[in-house]
């Protein structure tokens, strides 16, 4: 299968076209919900989410703690390792 460019990905009027291809909204959706169970692929993208909402919540206090930047930066990576096997990022080259 051809990877198309991450940022090639055109989000508009209920479609999302990736290169040359248009799709449905709808049908990435779908896709989604059919893979949420399947290894728990889907779901792990709701657990990253811990440090990255304490970082928000201490620097919109006004201070930085460097252990929850670097779990937050490790959280991040979690999450783009995780989606390109999820389609509709199976298509793009992330």
């Amino acid at each position: 299968m051809e990877k198309i460019s991450f940022f090639s990905a055109d989000f508009r009027d209920g479609r999302i076209r990736t290169g040359n291809k248009t799709y449905s909204a709808g049908t990435f959706a779908t896709h989604l919900l059919n893979q949420y169970y399947k290894d728990d692929t889907a779901a792990r993208l709701a657990v990253y989410k811990q440090y990255s909402w304490h970082l928000y919540d201490t620097i919109s206090s006004g201070y930085l703690d460097n252990n929850d930047f670097l779990k937050a930066g490790w959280e991040i990576q979690q999450i783009l390792l995780t989606l390109p096997k999820l389609q509709p990022f199976t298509k793009l080259d992330v």
